[in-house]
């Protein structure tokens, strides 16, 4: 087949010199315009064709103005200010090129009905330049890629020109390895990750980012440094080493093995050889025509493999194919309902107003795959909000077992008259009967119930966005809820400024965790073993979710932890028996509690006697609220 520039420029590891100019990424370009000193801004805007417009933006990060190509929804052009659409972020492989989606693949963005009511952004990229901020040799300074398009480019699109906060991402060869490396990198920020023919493993195989730089004439050590001597640097944006924070986002991999396969045409010429590209104790096969791809697809098995046994909900398809764009199109097409499915908002079915201050909302939750109930104990003055007004918030979740688990803090608790919470949204959502807080592993299919996707990233937006709900968050809870609660607040530390357990299982991997597992699971009924899996085969699922092993994330977060002993106290019922159960879970908070202390975390601990009993929620939650409170409580100024 005839090589185009085209397709010379698209392969990962053979952009040269003479299509840099033409691809507009050349170091003298680099030098021609100066860092705009107030930060990033747009200077031109330019409409190139029907639902296309480029924008150029002075960007400091990079040293240099840069493109920015958007296809916009429909709507777009007579947008008004506050309206936002779901934003999918397409990004190109080592040349970086802005028009790529658009004008060398045949990927057919414009004639997609699905994405009419979305907008797409599709940034420029330095050449080779890894979706990173370039190490250079500890200098750091331009070009910072990572910086240009997350923190300039994206608040400047969500700012001036329609871009949601409900976001995803996808991309070729390195733009898959970007994909993947931010979503990992800022968890949260993207919804869904794809990658077609990414270089997702780098650190497996620093030689190959050697040998096609050095082709380059790239500074190979700029962009991570050395692969030995800054080892902490590479795993810090290689996907496979970041894994775990991918543990609830949809991820999508795909890669041909370099074999010729039905997308390339008869008598497709081998890539042209790199020197170091192969390593000579892991040799290409004797018929693979396209070694880059070879190392893509030894590279996503590896962070398939790896995700799968962390729980994550990831979908693969690996072929016979080489590294070009026909099998990228193909993809991005089979990938994309996935995409578009994590974008979708969450909708609120119903709204009833259900006592003077209670609140309660129908949700359909596409994490679900249904409806759920939420219940909101609103502040003072919050039927009078104005757009802008909101209180900070607290989450309370319930346990498990519990019938109309939404009203359980309401039916045993007197909340609704304690004056401290007249000044905050209290809200109340359901979980499970025995959802336990978590996105569950289905025997490694992920999907619904996904519990933790719900409440964080469909409720918590909806409620902020529309409901009043501030970004002052605390988040407290009895047995299973109280595991939520810290487990919550361990797996995103940017969310909650405070957390409590009441009588919490929170320590999963604790030895007398098992005695209380088997009674769960005979009492419920059900295939527990599609929460996390087995405690042995998926340790690394449980380990995940364990506030005692993810206990470093707690080092700043102000957290109350109390559980009873299991003898009968003060607020048990005459004649109540020992509660093995109770005794259980209040050795697991002792064993958080100290290593919490260990690390020097601001815990404090309440161990009394007392069983598994609801009041003892009731008083617990008395004695945390100051400590809750004080958490949310301003810094200067404001309602949240």
């Amino acid at each position: 087949m005839p090589w185009t520039p085209a397709r010379l420029r698209l392969l990962l590891v053979l952009v040269v010199a003479d299509l840099l100019l033409s691809a507009g990424v050349s170091r003298a370009h680099a030098g021609e315009t100066r860092p705009a000193s107030h930060g990033a801004r747009i200077t031109a805007e330019d409409e190139v064709g029907e639902r296309l417009v480029d924008l150029t933006v002075d960007s400091p990060a990079l040293g240099r103005t840069a493109k920015v190509r958007l296809l916009t929804p429909d709507g777009w052009e007579d947008r008004e200010p506050g309206d936002a659409w779901p934003t999918l972020y397409l990004l190109v492989g080592g040349d970086g090129n802005h028009k790529a989606w658009t004008e060398d693949y045949d990927a057919r963005l414009k004639g997609l009905r699905q994405l009419r009511d979305v907008l797409v952004v599709m940034p420029e990229m330095p050449l080779f330049g890894f979706y990173s901020d370039w190490f250079n040799r500890g200098r750091g300074g331009p070009p910072a890629v990572e910086t240009f398009h997350l923190r300039e480019v994206r608040p400047l699109l969500e700012h001036q020109y329609g871009a949601g906060t409900r976001r995803a991402a996808a991309g070729e060869s390195q733009g898959g390895f970007g994909a993947l490396s931010y979503a990992a990198r800022h968890p949260g920020l993207f919804r869904a990750a794809a990658s077609y023919s990414g270089f997702v493993h780098p650190s497996r195989h620093p030689h190959a980012v050697k040998a096609a730089m050095t082709y380059l004439g790239l500074d190979w050590q700029a962009l991570w440094g050395d692969p030995v001597d800054q080892r902490a640097v590479w795993r810090a944006h290689d996907p496979y080493h970041l894994a775990h924070r991918l543990r609830t986002t949809p991820v999508y991999l795909s890669s041909g093995d370099g074999r010729a396969g039905v997308l390339d045409p008869p008598g497709t010429e081998p890539d042209p050889e790199i020197p170091g590209l192969e390593d000579p104790a892991d040799p290409f096969p004797e018929d693979a025509i396209s070694p880059t791809e070879t190392l893509m697809h030894r590279e996503s098995q590896a962070v398939a493999t790896r995700l799968r046994a962390l729980g994550t909900p990831v979908t693969t398809h690996f072929y016979a194919g080489t590294h070009s764009p026909p099998y990228w199109a193909r993809e991005f097409h089979r990938s994309l309902p996935l995409l578009l499915d994590a974008l979708r908002e969450p909708e609120v079915r119903a709204q009833e107003r259900v006592g003077h201050r209670q609140v309660d909302l129908t949700v359909d939750s596409p994490a679900l795959g249904g409806t759920a109930k939420v219940r909101l104990l609103t502040p003072d003055g919050w039927e009078r909000r104005r757009p802008g007004d909101t209180w900070p918030v607290l989450y309370l979740l319930h346990g498990g077992f519990e019938p109309e688990t939404y009203k359980t803090w309401i039916r045993e608790s007197d909340i609704e008259e304690l004056p401290a919470l007249r000044d905050v949204l209290v809200v109340m959502p359901e979980g499970g009967q025995v959802g336990f807080y978590s996105d569950w592993w289905n025997h490694g299919r992920g999907g619904p119930p996904a519990w933790q996707t719900f409440h964080l990233d469909e409720l918590r937006p909806l409620l902020e966005h529309h409901y009043g709900a501030g970004t002052r968050r605390a988040v407290a809870g009895l047995s299973m809820g109280g595991f939520g609660a810290v487990s919550y607040a361990a797996r995103r530390p940017d969310l909650f400024r405070a957390a409590a357990s009441f009588s919490g299982p929170v320590h999963l991997l604790h030895p007398r965790m098992r005695e209380v597992w088997p009674q769960m699971e005979e009492a419920y009924g059900d295939d527990l073993d599609a929460l996390w899996g087995d405690p042995d085969a998926q340790r690394a699922v449980w380990q995940a979710h364990d506030p005692h092993h993810l206990a470093e994330r707690l080092r700043r977060t102000p957290v109350y932890l109390s559980t009873g002993d299991g003898t009968p106290g003060p607020l048990d019922p005459p004649g109540s028996a020992y509660d093995p159960a109770e005794a259980v879970i209040h050795d697991l908070t002792r064993s958080l509690h100290t290593r919490l202390r260990q690390l020097g975390a601001p815990v404090t601990g309440h161990f009394h006697t007392g069983t598994h009993h609801p009041a003892y929620g009731e008083r617990e939650l008395r004695h945390a609220l100051p400590r809750l409170l004080r958490a949310l409580a301003p810094v200067s100024g404001g309602h949240a």
